[in-house]
Order: structure tokens, then C-alpha cells, then sequence
């Protein structure tokens, strides 16, 4: 795929994506992933070319997100995982990332419905203050403590009302959630 085809599927699957088109999205991901690693850009390198890291983190940040509209951890897991390093490198790449924040504590909510308390907490060290002044990472951390309280209205609340969700992606959970008030574990699909 010569650049110029590269750049014009990237701008496809940012139009797919806004329009909500996430079948599309899941079609045209897997092809820009293959050039993503012909460039060496699928793993980021202080060496790499920084603009074209930050349109491989864009890239990988939107097949996450449309992992999570439709539905599949594994997926969503494995995006995760790719993207790992370009956060690592976050002031290094530019512009940074608006999805980073969201993205994680999504990863943190997935956690909290497989009942991955462990992980979930082991994840939460290494963002430092974040819980306290990210929205996004704020939501995971008190449905995780009004879990533990046994505050189970304040979790029905928090994942039903749309207006205490921080983003239309945290709804997803809302079944899960509900359902780990309950006492049963639920998997996100």
C-alpha cells in the first residue's frame, strides 16, 4: 500500500468511525495494522517518524474503541496492549492523545466486570494521583469502591442515569456492572 493509500484508508476509517459505522471500522483496521508494521511504526521507537507514531496511536486508539462497540474484550485486550507503549512515550508524540484517559479506564471497567479486582488495582498504582483528577478514570475507581462498600444503588445510578456516565463507551458496562450487584459475574458480551 504506497502512502498516499495508506493516508486515504486512515482518513476512511476516521470517517467510518464518527459515522459509527464500527463493521467498517473492523474491515479496514486489519490492512492499515499490516502497513502500520511494514512502516515499523506498529511498535514505536524513539527513531520513528513522531508524526507518523502519532497517526499509528490514532489508528490503534480507534480499533479499541470500536472493540468496545462491538463488544469484544479479547480484542479490546489486545488493543490495549498495543497502545501501551505509545502512552508510554506520550511526551514524546504529538498531538497528544485525547483518548488515552478513557481508553485506560475503560480498560480498568473491563477489569471490574470480569471481577479482576487484582489487576484492576495492580493498573491503578501506576497512574498516580489520575483517579482523583480524571473524570474518566474517576468513574472505574468509585464503581470499584461502591462495589466493595456493598453501595449497590449508588452503582445502579452511576451506570444507568446517562448523566453519570462520562461517555456514551462507559454505558456498555452498565449490564455488567448490574449484574455484579447482584453477585453473579457477567462477561462484557
Amino acid at each position: 500500500m504506497s502512502q498516499k493509500s495508506f493516508e486515504t484508508r486512515a482518513r476512511e476509517l476516521a470517517s467510518a468511525f464518527a459515522a459509527k459505522d464500527y463493521e467498517r471500522c473492523s474491515h479496514l483496521l486489519p490492512p492499515l495494522k499490516v502497513v502500520l508494521s511494514q512502516l515499523n511504526i506498529l511498535v514505536p521507537l524513539l527513531s520513528s517518524d513522531l508524526g507518523l507514531l502519532a497517526v499509528a496511536r490514532d489508528i490503534l486508539e480507534i480499533g479499541a474503541l470500536t472493540a468496545i462497540f462491538l463488544r469484544d474484550d479479547l480484542l479490546f485486550s489486545r488493543y490495549i496492549a498495543q497502545l501501551s507503549p505509545f502512552y508510554a512515550m506520550k511526551d514524546k508524540i504529538h498531538p497528544p492523545s485525547s483518548n488515552e484517559k478513557k481508553l485506560i479506564a475503560l480498560r480498568l471497567l473491563l477489569l471490574l466486570s470480569k471481577n479482576d479486582i487484582a489487576e484492576f488495582h495492580t493498573e491503578l498504582e501506576t497512574l498516580e494521583d489520575e483517579a482523583d483528577k480524571d473524570v474518566y478514570i474517576r468513574y472505574p475507581v468509585m464503581l470499584e469502591r461502591w462495589l466493595m462498600e456493598g453501595s449497590y444503588d449508588k452503582v445502579w445510578k452511576a451506570t444507568t442515569q446517562r448523566s453519570e456516565v462520562p461517555a456514551e463507551e462507559f454505558a456498555i458496562f452498565a449490564d455488567v456492572s448490574i449484574a455484579n450487584c447482584g453477585g453473579t459475574q457477567n462477561r462484557w458480551y
